[in-house]
């Protein structure tokens, strides 16, 4: 389950993700009831079998099932499966499916609740995420030469064309200004350990996130990751400040 929120006196809205159907917004009526079963089904994170009914972008939830226990996330592993949440509520549609993405989000949900390093998973499913949704990023070749990335060298990754060994691409002058959000140095080391998704090495680590924000942001517009601010009080509250899965889940948006 992605997010849920209150819909009329005793129902839910609720997004989930499901590996044959893609994204799908549900209408649970009476989950808010004091006699429902459902409500404690419907967590964040938690597996469960589902069936509906209706037609149109938002059908009626008829039956839900637990498939396994929810999973219990804390600290900065709960805020990193609430941003995986987010990205995909912002990325992927309604009834688009994807059933490599819904994998690849049950493993990363998978490494964080075993306390696994966090930055490393969350940076793959970026690169998948994007991959799945016609995003993805050129990472072996270049496009001004279109020669094999070399380790060794210095690259400028344009985000509208792939990775550049010059600052200035033949015939770019007659088109718009890149802001520097637009473009992002990286080695080819990094590009080439993100193809292979092996980020061990802390400097290609940063590098690969920095260049996956800026693509992100790019795509996003001038949308929001409220994901993100509710990381960085994480890191700044105090130890018994620790948010539960409701109180974080509030912060982010429903579909949109």
């Amino acid at each position: 389950m992605l997010h849920r929120r209150p819909y009329r006196e005793t129902s839910m809205l609720v997004e989930v993700f499901t590996e044959q159907h893609g994204r799908v917004g549900l209408v649970a009526r009476g989950a808010r009831g004091p006699k429902s079963r459902m409500r404690g089904l419907l967590e964040p994170f938690s597996r469960v079998l589902i069936s509906w009914s209706g037609r149109g972008d938002l059908v009626t939830l008829t039956r839900l099932e637990n498939a396994e226990p929810a999973r219990v996330l804390s600290g900065e592993a709960l805020v990193s499966a609430l941003y995986l949440n987010e990205i995909v509520l912002k990325f992927c549609e309604r009834r688009d499916p994807h059933p490599e993405l819904y994998q690849a989000y049950a493993e990363t949900l998978a490494r964080l609740s075993a306390a696994e390093q966090i930055e490393i998973p969350l940076r793959i499913f970026e690169k998948r995420l994007l991959e799945a949704v016609g995003y993805g990023l050129e990472l072996r070749e270049t496009a001004d030469t279109h020669q094999p990335v070399i380790a060794e060298q210095r690259y400028l990754y344009r985000l509208d064309l792939g990775p550049v060994t010059d600052t200035v691409v033949p015939g770019e002058s007659d088109g718009p200004e890149l802001g520097t959000a637009q473009r992002v140095s990286i080695s080819g080391q990094s590009l080439l350990a993100l193809q292979r998704e092996s980020l061990t090495d802390p400097t290609v680590l940063r590098e690969c996130k920095r260049l996956l924000r800026s693509a992100l942001n790019a795509h996003l517009g001038h949308r929001t990751i409220n994901a993100r601010s509710l990381f960085r009080s994480s890191r700044t509250s105090a130890p018994t400040g620790e948010q539960t899965s409701d109180e974080a889940d509030e912060r982010l948006p429903g579909s949109e």
